[in-house]
């Protein structure tokens, strides 16, 4: 699934968002953590799951700026403690066995995006697992698509498997490494960052070994700020787990299945009135706009693009 969609990119202008934007923008972020992401100029991606993916909502920039609803506007957080929940969490995906698809197998998502009260979208993704080339439902038909540039194939979700197996094991560790390889993500506040890129990881999490969930789970519980709904709901209506935290004018929620606790989605809500240039021209966001709503539909590995779980 797409893509997670990078996070440090949600704060940038938006661009017409496409399945090959979407894809660029997971392909930088996976470059990043390999050390050797090009600084360029940021642009905003639907997350992506398959990333981010990775920032994730579909459409013209007018789409994604529509000021939030009764049915789309998250319930106030309650007074749940985020360590006991996502220790719960942890300990449930922990439990799960690890599959490890094969390099030219393909991860396969497909995603809801349902800013505001606009018109919902619907996306479906493939990417091939060694990330040689992805693929996207386009005018209704399927398109298959070389990676974006030559010698970025290790930039893949197999090598951002690689990479999230080598983060230590202890939460804390884990929290640490995360502060220092996204230290130059766009933003002042580290905590803010790391829970941003946690979610962006998460959303990856058709391919991540159980193990390394757990373990971003505990890291998050251990970022100060954040907190825990049990009363939420997803961009398609389901009852979910919301683990939220407020930086910058933003409440970001990461959506969780109660009681198996998978990823389900995530939505960005303005918490004050923002102003913004959206392609050269100056807007403003009132508090309560939906920036980003996004719900993960259906999620697995498959032999060929096209193919469905």
């Amino acid at each position: 699934m797409d893509d997670l969609k990078v996070l440090r990119e949600l704060e940038a202008d938006v661009p017409p968002l496409t399945a090959s934007a979407r894809t660029a923008a997971r392909i930088r972020l996976l470059a990043t953590i390999d050390g050797a992401a090009a600084r360029r100029p940021a642009r905003r991606r639907p997350v992506l799951f398959m990333a981010v993916a990775a920032a994730l909502a579909a459409g013209a920039a007018a789409v994604l700026l529509v000021p939030g609803d009764p049915a789309t506007t998250p319930p106030p957080v309650q007074p749940v403690s985020a360590y006991e929940v996502l220790e719960t969490a942890a300990r449930t995906v922990e439990a799960q066995p690890e599959t490890t698809p094969r390099p030219t197998q393909w991860v396969y998502e497909k995603s809801l995006h349902a800013p505001g009260n606009t018109r919902r979208q619907v996306h479906e993704y493939w990417i091939r697992f060694d990330g040689r080339t992805h693929a996207s439902i386009e005018a209704g038909r399927l398109e298959i698509k070389p990676a974006i540039k030559p010698g970025y194939d290790d930039k893949s979700p197999q090598q951002l498997v690689v990479y999230l197996k080598k983060l230590p094991r202890d939460p804390e560790g884990a929290l640490q490494r995360i502060y220092r390889d996204f230290d130059h993500y766009a933003g002042a506040d580290r905590n803010d960052k790391a829970f941003r890129v946690i979610s962006d990881l998460l959303s990856h999490n058709v391919a991540l070994p159980p193990s390394v969930q757990a373990t971003l789970y505990r890291a998050t519980a251990r970022i100060p700020g954040v907190a825990v709904s049990k009363n939420a709901t997803d961009a398609a209506g389901r009852p979910a787990v919301a683990v939220t935290r407020e930086g910058d004018g933003v409440r970001g929620e990461v959506l969780l299945a109660r009681g198996s606790y998978r990823f389900l989605g995530f939505r960005m809500t303005t918490t004050r009135e923002q102003k913004r240039s959206i392609r050269g021209e100056s807007a403003v966001l009132p508090k309560g706009t939906v920036r980003m709503n996004v719900a993960r539909l259906a999620y697995g590995i498959v032999d060929k693009p096209g193919g469905r779980p």
